[in-house]
């Protein structure tokens, strides 16, 4: 056979007619054998097979992927996404998820900087209402930097509400995430999402509430905050993880301004950018409500922000009248 695949005519010198049919012979059923075998090879691996997907998951960009770790150093299934900040009350936000003692869990969390006697502190709320198993909001958590140093320490020990370590890892960890979250649960204010410039595209987002806060709003100005949202943008989905800082609270005007990065896993989404310190600016937004009381003229309630600079998109409150 040559190289093309075409059969060579076979030798005839000093080789009986009969033997060169039953060498012929032999060639050609080995020739059709070898094409089948291709062809069940091709089938399997057609249309009707699915792609075998990748377990190892990466936070990507310019967030810090970090594994779990527990108070004895075994292993916990789970990832931690962290976006660093070099300067400012704020030292990062994350979003972390994962199975803690075979319990799913899914939060987001902010960690701010704090004096030499306190060290750096933070809190967290779970993301419910998906499949998840633990439903917690904490605060007191203290961050300590065991190995390394900021901005990407190997690894943070992480005391108080919680007993656990995060270890850096670059290059990824073996890990097969969630599924993509649609409800956030009491401790966030949920927005529903939609471009105000008419584009394609909604989301979720999830607003982590400040501490013993039940207002319609995250909070009560000043404060800042962390969320995560995910969605689709012109039929490509998205996942990130941002903070925002709020001061004010007065009808279409600014409320604070933040930014956001995305997670660039595939899981995730389809996009991988990260937004600048403040490139994000939040207008409060207000909806007229029908009066408790009757004959009243109508209430103006928060109805959510209009987010825009680098992002042009509306935050609406579900049922902003219902109180």
């Amino acid at each position: 056979m040559t190289g093309g695949g075409v059969l060579a005519p076979p030798t005839l010198s000093l080789v009986k007619p009969e033997r060169i049919q039953l060498v012929w012979a032999k060639e050609e059923n080995m020739k059709r054998l070898a094409i089948t075998a291709t062809m069940i090879g091709f089938l399997a691996a057609g249309p009707f097979a699915t792609p075998a997907r990748s377990q190892y998951f990466r936070c990507g960009g310019d967030l810090l992927t970090y594994v779990v770790y527990d108070a004895y150093n075994n292993p916990a299934p789970g990832v931690r996404c962290l976006r660093y900040y070099p300067s400012g009350a704020e030292l990062f936000v994350w979003y972390g998820e994962g199975q803690w003692q075979q319990r799913k869990y899914r939060h987001v969390g902010i960690a701010f900087r704090g004096g030499s006697d306190i060290g750096t502190t933070g809190r967290a709320g779970d993301i419910t209402g998906n499949g998840e198993d633990i439903s917690n909001n904490v605060t007191g958590l203290i961050f300590q930097v065991i190995e390394g140093d900021w901005p990407n320490p190997s690894n943070i020990r992480v005391t108080g509400a919680w007993n656990a370590q995060w270890r850096v890892r670059p290059d990824g960890v073996n890990y097969t995430p969630l599924q993509r979250p649609t409800t956030c649960g009491p401790y966030f204010v949920q927005y529903k999402v939609r471009s105000v410039a008419g584009q394609q595209g909604y989301g979720l987002r999830c607003v982590l509430r400040t501490p013993g806060t039940d207002t319609p709003r995250e909070g009560s100005p000043p404060y800042t905050t962390a969320w995560f949202g995910n969605g689709s943008w012109q039929g490509r989905t998205y996942s990130h993880i941002g903070r925002v800082s709020m001061s004010s609270s007065i009808a279409n005007s600014l409320a604070g301004t933040g930014e956001a990065s995305d997670i660039c896993d595939p899981h995730f989404g389809q996009f991988c950018n990260s937004f600048s310190l403040n490139s994000l600016r939040f207008i409060y937004k207000q909806v007229g409500c029908p009066s408790p009381i009757p004959s009243r003229p109508r209430v103006a309630v928060f109805s959510g922000y209009d987010v825009v600079g680098e992002w042009n998109e509306n935050w609406s409150r579900e049922q902003p009248c219902d109180l």
